[in-house]
Order: C-alpha cells, then sequence, then structure tokens
C-alpha cells in the first residue's frame, strides 16, 4: 500500500471543505484517483471524530459561521432575535436595550 503525506490528504480535505463538498461526493469524484480516495475517507472519519471532541479545524472556523448564517438567515431561532446583527448591536454597548 502506497503512503501519503498527510498534508496532501489535509489539501485536499480543505478544498472539499472551501468548496462545500460532503465526504461522500468527494468518494464519488475520485474515480482512479487512489490519493483522493483516501482523503475522502480520512474526511468521512474527521467530522464524527471533531464532533465527538468538540472541536474544530481551521477550515471549520473559518465555515462555520456561514453554515450558521445559511442556515438561520433572520437569527437565532431559539432567542427569538431578528438577525444576528440587531443582537450584536443590542450587547455592544451598555445603554442597549437589555441593560438594566
Amino acid at each position: 500500500p502506497k503512503n501519503f503525506s498527510p498534508k496532501a490528504v489535509q489539501s485536499i480535505i480543505s478544498g472539499a471543505k472551501n468548496r462545500q463538498v460532503p465526504p461522500s461526493e468527494l468518494a464519488a469524484e475520485a474515480g482512479f484517483d487512489r490519493l483522493v480516495a483516501v482523503a475522502a475517507e480520512v474526511y468521512a472519519e474527521l467530522g464524527p471524530a471533531l464532533k465527538t471532541a468538540n472541536a474544530m479545524d481551521f477550515d471549520d472556523l473559518l465555515l462555520h459561521p456561514l453554515t450558521l448564517f445559511r442556515d438561520h438567515p433572520t437569527g437565532w431561532p431559539c432567542t427569538g432575535i431578528g438577525s444576528l446583527f440587531s443582537w450584536w448591536m443590542n450587547f455592544r454597548t451598555p445603554t442597549g436595550p437589555n441593560t438594566i
């Protein structure tokens, strides 16, 4: 079996994350490219492992806020706040409506 450098595997996973390609789609794109196939396998296990460890890699740190805004364009549904910007505006200064 051929060994691939961790940097090469990480680069492929990072590219897939930046294109918002899930592991299953990356595996389907691999074709006969063994490096991409190995990266897809690692990528598929990486998500659950990071979630179990309550951790994020650098790509997740950059892309997770975009996912939040995409999934909740009007704000956080659990707080009843109209938008993330209005929430920030309410708490950024002591004169906001949420002061005592």
